[in-house]
């Protein structure tokens, strides 16, 4: 499977989740269940791991408060929400014409 550009969840009917991550670029070989997304709404954040609420986050899709979110860079987590700190997470937001585009985000 050649992916681009996607939110890719691999998982392992023994095993469990393998793999959570952004894709840039990749052809994936496997026998287990890949799952790719386009967008951060579109990934079922059921089998993610949780976000710890603080300390050392590795890059990756993890689930908070129920949704997916995306950690950009590995890092010290600290007291703000992922929403809060745009540099270091990717959220999913709902789309309206109200709302400005965020720094990092397209």
């Amino acid at each position: 499977m050649k992916v681009q550009k996607k939110f890719i969840k691999i998982e392992s009917d023994v095993n469990g989740l393998v793999m959570a991550d952004y894709i840039d670029n990749a052809q994936i070989w496997t026998g287990n269940t890949v799952t790719a997304s386009e967008t951060l709404e579109k990934v079922n954040a059921d089998s993610l791991p949780d976000l710890p609420k603080e300390g050392w986050v590795n890059k990756g899709l993890y689930k908070h408060n129920e949704e997916a979110v995306f950690c950009n860079t590995s890092h010290n987590r600290t007291i703000y929400e992922p929403k809060e700190t745009p540099a270091l997470f990717s959220v999913s937001r709902n789309n309206s014409d109200e709302l400005r585009q965020l720094a990092g985000n397209s």
